[in-house]
């Protein structure tokens, strides 16, 4: 499967996940601000980023419209878990992705929540448990991102549950190479799925 050349490569360890929401609620303003704009603040990590990015408005409380999630997560997650499966670390979106337009008002809102979230979940974060964010596990993650995404828009209310937050909290895990999260992540996607 071959990619566009205009893509993010996944590097080694830089900026905490909180650092860099935190740029990208500074960046936010009142205006619009598109995909491509917070990407770019994510730089070579956008792979997981992306898909953190996408769940994040319907993982955290009292953004508003949780169900947004539905439309947020469908095509976009579904690629990059279908990356991700295949072992790639570039990502690859759409023009009509990259070039969407939200509100700037809005994500500034919700980019200073997730750093207020992910700051007090990073004190106990650390890399660990290396075997568990590797190329292994990554693709088995890809095929639950491309599950849960689908899953969405035959059931809403998944949606508006567990699918946004276990993407997120996977997400994480791989941004932050801490395999306890990872593990967790599954244990609550195993959880969700038996008591479904």
């Amino acid at each position: 499967m071959s990619l566009p050349e205009e893509a993010y490569i996944m590097p080694e360890d830089e900026k905490k996940v909180s650092e860099i929401l935190q740029d990208m609620a500074n960046s936010a303003s009142d205006g619009e601000i598109t995909v491509k704009d917070m990407l770019d603040l994510a730089g070579d990590r956008a792979l997981y980023f992306a898909a953190m990015l996408f769940a994040l408005p319907g993982a955290l409380p009292f953004i508003g419209n949780i169900a947004i999630f539905e439309v947020l997560m469908g095509l976009p997650v579904t690629i990059i878990g279908v990356l991700m499966m295949t072992g790639h670390q570039k990502l690859w979106l759409p023009p009509h992705i990259l070039k969407h337009k939200f509100s700037g008002s809005w994500m500034k809102d919700v980019f200073e929540k997730g750093v207020f979230a992910f700051r007090l979940v990073e004190r106990y974060s650390a890399i660990r448990l290396p075997e568990l964010t590797g190329a292994a596990v990554e693709r088995v993650i890809g095929i639950l991102f491309v599950w849960m995404s689908i899953a969405c828009f035959f059931d809403v209310h998944l949606s508006e549950s567990w699918a946004p937050r276990l993407v997120v909290v996977l997400s994480f895990g791989l941004l932050s190479k801490d395999g306890y999260v990872v593990a967790g992540g599954l244990g609550l996607t195993l959880l969700t799925v038996l008591l479904s």
